[in-house]
């Protein structure tokens, strides 16, 4: 598989994935019938049903969310698969750019944290920044009166 075909499929997994009913989901199995449900209904994505006419047993749901469940398994391997590859085509790309894969790893590791921070202070300086505006509208009332 290449790149371009790894990136159709993460693509079509995503977009199977927005039109599935929202996660998380889980089973409840209370009243007979095992169901698979989110966290807005019970039996949403998947409940059993008897045929009416015929008495089958049967299972309900809807198309996105079967179609969802259906490809997931095969979607994983593949998706698994490809990364082992990429991830056993890099390695010796880094050794030989005298770069271990744990440094590599250390790398991405510092990125998250420095990702991480930078949110952290974006955080507060938008909390500083209300509280300046609220103080402000405070000192503004005051000045008019209020």
């Amino acid at each position: 598989m290449n790149v371009a075909e790894l990136m159709n499929l993460c693509e079509q997994a995503l977009a199977d994935h927005a039109h599935a009913t929202p996660e998380p989901w889980h089973w409840a199995t209370s009243n007979s019938y095992r169901r698979l449900s989110s966290a807005r209904g019970d039996g949403d994505v998947l409940y059993g049903s008897v045929h009416p006419i015929d008495g089958v047993v049967d299972v309900v749901g809807k198309d996105a969310d079967k179609n969802f469940i259906a490809a997931a398994r095969s979607r994983e391997h593949v998706l698994a698969s490809s990364l082992h590859g990429l991830l056993k085509a890099l390695v010796p790309c880094l050794e030989k750019n005298q770069l271990s894969a744990d440094g590599f790893i250390e790398i991405l590791e510092d990125n998250r944290r420095l990702r991480a921070r930078v949110a952290e202070l974006e955080a507060r300086e938008e909390r500083d920044q209300r509280a300046r505006d609220i103080a402000n509208d405070r000192g503004n009332d005051n000045f008019r009166g209020r």
